[in-house]
């Protein structure tokens, strides 16, 4: 995931009073050792909940980003961590 979108997850998230903790070097099923940003959150609704919010904060000040944002989003891929779940 890159690390924009982790940043904009995380500040949409907590406007909204979600949870979550990133990860700056997380491997992920099949990456071999190599790592990519990620972010850990209790459920995937909190995840979608963040990512619902940054799309309005993206809209609302109509940044070029909002497309890459919105592939990075699609392409994430989850593992489960026991009680949570981390998105890369």
């Amino acid at each position: 995931m890159n690390q924009r979108t982790v940043e904009l997850l995380l500040e949409a998230g907590s406007a909204i009073g979600i949870d979550m903790e990133p990860r700056d070097d997380y491997s992920g099923r099949g990456m071999y050792g190599r790592t990519t940003s990620a972010i850990v959150v209790e459920s995937l609704s909190d995840f979608l909940g963040a990512a619902v919010q940054a799309g309005v904060i993206l809209g609302e000040t109509r940044d070029p980003y909002a497309a890459e944002f919105i592939g990075d989003v699609q392409r994430a891929r989850t593992d489960s961590m026991g009680r949570r779940t981390v998105l890369y």
